[in-house]
């Protein structure tokens, strides 16, 4: 009897190979999917918790330099104050929710600017994601504080909010006019 050498593999040797195979690739697609999630997850969060701290950086610089808050002393969703500009003029500067979208308007004598804050294109902001709380000093009846919190919902799925909070302590004596 002659023995041949066998030159391939058997059917069974290819299907065990292929299933071991079909195993690891969707192993690695299934890492791959998540990295990608977590990285999109990610970037929105940062992307997010920057337009949010901007915002509000940005208004705590004007109501440093207020000269007159218009505010009542309480909770509100609007900022409105004066600032003096540096032609001897003053300026009145308002922030308020418009559509979901943070705006700024200047009035500046006759003329009016209105000017989105932050990304135009986010509507997961909502009538309570922007809260003042205005704080007076007792004996004087200046404005001691204004606490500015600003929440900005999620765009992708599996992301929280962001909530920034920040207080603006005024340099002049502003008071919380009507």
């Amino acid at each position: 009897m002659n023995c041949k050498q066998q030159a391939g593999v058997s059917l069974v040797e290819l299907v065990v190979g292929i299933c071991m195979m079909t195993l690891i690739m969707s192993s690695v697609a299934m890492v791959f999917t998540n990295l990608l999630k977590n990285g999109v997850q990610g970037v929105d969060l940062v992307e997010r918790q920057q337009e949010a701290s901007w915002a509000t950086n940005m208004i705590t610089q004007d109501l440093r330099y207020a000269t007159q808050y218009h505010n009542g002393v309480g909770i509100s969703n609007t900022v409105d104050m004066t600032v003096d500009n540096s032609i001897g003029g003053s300026v009145e500067i308002v922030y308020y929710l418009l559509n979901g979208v943070l705006q700024r308007k200047v009035i500046d004598g006759g003329t009016v600017v209105i000017s989105p804050v932050g990304n135009v294109t986010t509507d997961n902001v909502n009538s309570t994601s922007f809260t003042v709380t205005t704080t007076a000093d007792a004996a004087t009846g200046y404005v001691a504080s204004i606490q500015v919190v600003y929440s900005i919902g999620s765009n992708v799925a599996g992301t929280s909010n962001v909530t920034v909070q920040t207080t603006a302590y005024p340099l002049n004596n502003v008071s919380p006019g009507p």
